[in-house]
């Protein structure tokens, strides 16, 4: 299989669409993002106001830009911030909440449900998108509006959920100067960027490496909530969405008090079982340990155990790291398993299916 990976003629076989340029171009995409953001101006209103809470609403990728930035400023923010993947808000959402409304192609139905809502409430809102309805409430209803690009599948458009939205609390003033942490992490993914490309053979490509030890194996993923649990939930949707694999997640230390338990039958399931470690070596002593004291317990089912480290300084670097090396590894996986990684048939036979009901 290793001599298929690296044969480009057999890559663009099942990636007719050629998400590998899309990935590649991840550094990009964010530089853009950053762009996009830099020219929105805040309404004075919004930047007099003392908000009590942020909620950013969104499902799938643009949920996932959300969740990372909550995980990154989790010791940043000093006001409670949710994110919201229903059609309601939560009950506590009034005018002095920040309510940022993010969908990538700006028809998201539970998305769209909760601009509504926020209006009803009066709640001071922004929208991030690449047009739909979305765009045309914003524009009704005179919401600051930040228009991204269109042209990738919405899980490939991280770069913009994230870094529009982290822009946008801090020209609220809601969080300090990120520029270092920004610069290193875009800096990161284009130095990894490099190495992870379809050119590269799999004897220096660890995502090839990775993808091909999960060949036919049930994926689980295991980190720390304390590090990030949004890395590990994208990972288990790339690998639904590229390698169209179905994964299990859960995070230290809550798994330790429950699911290690489970790790007894059934047996021969366990054995085929591939666990992917996502860590970071400067976390805390007593989440190490667990790490390392959960191995010792899952190895004795002759489960495959792979760890994973973060690269960079900040925390911001070291997440997307991980997770940009983990979308280059369900991308290699969508290869392995003879499934090009561009289309999400099945998410779009439900959407029909639902507009049909």
């Amino acid at each position: 299989m290793s001599k298929d990976l690296d044969k480009l003629k057999n890559i663009k076989k099942y990636d007719q669409n050629d998400m590998a340029s899309i990935l590649e171009a991840f550094a990009l995409q964010c530089q853009e993002a950053l762009a996009i953001a830099d020219k929105v101006i805040m309404p004075i209103a919004y930047q007099k106001k003392k908000f009590e809470n942020i909620v950013f609403c969104g499902m799938g990728g643009s949920a996932i830009g959300a969740a990372l930035i909550k995980d990154i400023l989790r010791h940043e923010l000093n006001i409670p911030m949710f994110v919201c993947q229903q059609y309601t808000l939560q009950a506590f959402v009034n005018k002095a909440s920040l309510i940022v409304i993010s969908s990538y192609s700006g028809n998201t139905e539970e998305t769209v449900s909760c601009f509504n809502d926020a209006l009803k409430r009066k709640a001071p809102m922004i929208v991030i998108s690449s047009g739909g309805k979305l765009e045309g409430l914003a524009k009704k209803h005179r919401m600051p509006f930040l228009k991204i690009h269109g042209d990738y599948p919405p899980r490939c458009a991280l770069g913009f959920s994230f870094f529009c939205g982290l822009k946008i609390l801090s020209k609220l003033k809601l969080i300090g100067n990120m520029s270092k942490d920004i610069s290193e992490t875009v800096k990161i993914l284009d130095d990894l960027g490099v190495l992870m490309v379809p050119a590269v053979k799999i004897g220096h490509n660890e995502p090839k490496k990775i993808a091909q030890m999960l060949m036919n194996r049930f994926i689980v993923i295991y980190s720390s909530s304390e590090f990030s649990e949004a890395v590990s939930v994208r990972f288990k949707g790339q690998l639904a969405e590229n390698s169209k694999t179905f994964s299990s997640v859960n995070f230290i230390p809550e798994l330790n008090h429950n699911e290690i338990e489970g790790w007894n039958k059934p047996a021969a399931m366990l054995k085929n079982t591939a666990v992917i470690f996502l860590e970071d070596r400067n976390e805390l002593k007593k989440i190490r340990c667990r790490f390392r004291a959960t191995k010792k317990t899952i190895k004795p089912t002759g489960c495959k155990i792979i760890t994973l480290v973060a690269t960079g300084k900040s925390k911001m670097a070291k997440i997307f790291s991980l997770i940009y090396f983990c979308d280059w590894v369900s991308y290699y996986l969508a290869i392995i398993n003879n499934v090009d990684p561009y289309p999400v048939k099945r998410i779009e036979k439900l959407k029909k299916d639902l507009t049909r009901s």
